[in-house]
């Protein structure tokens, strides 16, 4: 039978309009792919900001740990070597000796007298807590120089002057005036601290000549000394922190690798946007194949040839 006219007419109308709908199909396939590649983009380049703040992180990390380990590791060692740390709070050998200094001058030079003591007994303030006398301590004792440190505490009381003190470095203020030297050692034992005064009182005759030679002269007069046992409460704060400084140090150790362990290494972009590149790949293939069987079909109608058996 011959198709009508009108039968054509409407298969033509269909046909034109099965090619609009394939036309806005394509157009929003088309949407969607660039949609896609604008995603697939947005994710690599948050995957790319993500692995950088990863990395940073991790070295962050690695650089705090290695800190720590450092910090724990002269803590350990400080906390078991310093003589200080090992001393009993409640029996703290001490002994010490008061030096006169009396500079010479003459008849009516009494500032220039206090102000050349001053000078005279901040120099032997400064060579008996640091340098040359603590090296020879050290290499003749066995004890580091910076224990050693911690062991001396020199205090100087000027006449008409302000008195200064240290252990070791720091120093505190005083207003006796008397232009004595005191000198106080703490130790273990009775006989330990018996001879770092030894040494010390060396170290002043040393001294002396030097500065006699360098900034005045002067005379030296032992004026009183002792040796004794007693309580140190603030030592025993002291031993503590710095124990509890330890722990906290090794807490915060235990920590940092916790945190370590837990980072993880940020996954490239989702396998769901991967499939649905594919599927999108392959609709677009099939709506292509199916438009040129429909542009076949177009021209079959066109031709106004169309049969059936």
């Amino acid at each position: 039978l011959s198709v009508t006219q009108s039968e054509l007419e409407a298969s033509k109308a269909d046909l034109e309009a099965s090619r609009a709908d394939l036309e806005a199909s394509k157009v929003d396939l088309q949407a969607s792919e660039e949609e896609l590649r604008n995603s697939l983009k947005e994710l690599e380049e948050a995957y790319a900001k993500a692995v950088k703040e990863y990395n940073e992180s991790l070295e962050i990390y690695n650089r705090e740990i290695d800190n720590l380990t450092s910090d724990i590791e002269n803590q350990q060692k400080y906390v078991e070597g310093s003589v200080l740390m090992n001393i009993s709070p409640y029996d703290v050998w001490t002994a010490k000796a008061e030096l006169f200094v009396n500079p010479d001058y003459e008849e009516g030079e009494e500032y220039r007298n206090a102000a050349l003591t001053a000078t005279i007994m901040r120099a032997y303030q400064s060579g008996l807590t640091s340098g040359e006398l603590l090296d020879r301590i050290a290499a003749n004792t066995g004890v580091e120089q910076r224990y050693l440190q911690e062991l001396i505490k020199v205090s100087v009381r000027l006449d008409d002057f302000s008195g200064i003190q240290s252990w070791g470095t720091g120093l505190t203020f005083s207003s006796r005036q008397d232009n004595l030297l005191t000198i106080e050692v703490r130790h273990e034992t009775e006989q330990s601290a018996s001879e770092l005064m030894e040494e010390i009182l060396k170290g002043v005759k040393q001294f002396q000549a030097q500065i006699s030679s360098g900034i005045g002269r002067h005379s030296v007069t032992e004026f009183t000394s002792s040796v004794s046992s007693q309580i140190d409460l603030s030592l025993a704060e002291r031993q503590t922190a710095e124990s509890e400084r330890l722990t906290t140090l090794k807490a915060s150790l235990d920590a940092k690798n916790e945190e370590l362990k837990g980072m993880k290494m940020p996954e490239p972009a989702s396998s769901s946007f991967i499939k649905a590149g594919v599927k999108y790949g392959v609709v677009g293939g099939v709506l292509g194949a199916f438009m040129v069987v429909f542009f076949v079909c177009i021209g079959f109608v066109m031709s106004d040839k169309v049969y059936s058996a």
